[in-house]
């Protein structure tokens, strides 16, 4: 579970000033928002720079997997890719990792998956183990898919990010598990998640000690998008 949060959460405490380039537009039914942050903007808003692309919908509309794609496309680099779902499989709101990767199809040389689970059961931290498969597959890039936690309860399940930046992973229940990214890896990092929960505290404007919240069908949205996710890392073409 990371806890990143979506840029576009933040993005209305930006002014001109602090130089972000946000683009937003409406099409088929998806709102898409492009969020580019530089480190003036980065730093304002506690984020890693780089670009933030999100896509705001129902996942059970046809058009949601190409509109997925298509995000990727922009972000994923080379002809080489590893995918990797992280999370706990057993907890639903943390499952999201898992089921989409076992939902892509290996190609031999182009795309390998893995699933990483959680340090509690194997003992090992899961951005270790995506740096040990790096080094063993050597990957032109890797895509790590999550779930988030987000502020905004509307966007729980109707809302995917795609970023350059990766994942700081266990954020979202306030720990630091350590890191999938670029500077960790030595390799590019796409990171694709979807806010699976919030916490109440933030429902409440409370700063005491909280507990999460999701939906009440979010078995049927990890579902929905582990189909739309693993639909779009499928449909990529590496020629």
């Amino acid at each position: 579970m990371n806890d990143l949060g979506l840029a576009i959460e933040a993005t209305k405490l930006l002014t001109k000033a602090d130089g972000a380039k946000v683009i937003r537009k409406k099409t088929a039914g998806i709102k898409i928002t492009d969020v580019l942050l530089g480190e003036p903007a980065a730093k304002k808003l506690g984020k890693p720079a780089g670009r933030y692309i999100t896509l705001e919908g129902n996942p059970a509309l046809p058009q949601m997997p190409l509109f997925t794609e298509k995000a990727l496309k922009e972000l994923v680099c080379g002809k080489k890719l590893l995918a990797v779902g992280l999370g706990n499989p057993d907890i639903t709101h943390d499952s999201l990792g898992a089921f989409a990767a076992r939902k892509i199809i290996p190609r031999n040389k182009t795309l390998c998956v893995i699933e990483t689970d959680v340090e509690a059961r194997t003992g090992i931290s899961s951005a270790r183990l995506v740096r040990g498969a790096v080094g063993e597959i050597r990957p032109d890039c890797v895509v790590a898919i999550d779930a988030l936690a987000c502020s905004d309860t509307m966007k729980i399940g109707k809302t995917i990010q795609l970023s350059d930046t990766g994942f700081v992973l266990g954020s979202g229940t306030g720990k630091n598990c350590g890191e999938i990214s670029e500077r960790y890896l030595k390799t590019p990092v796409v990171a694709v998640g979807v806010p699976t929960m919030t916490a109440y505290n933030r429902i409440v404007k409370s700063r005491r000690k909280s507990f999460l919240v999701t939906c009440a069908d979010i078995d049927a949205v990890i579902g929905r998008w582990a189909e739309v996710i693993s639909s779009a890392v499928n449909s990529l073409d590496f020629h």
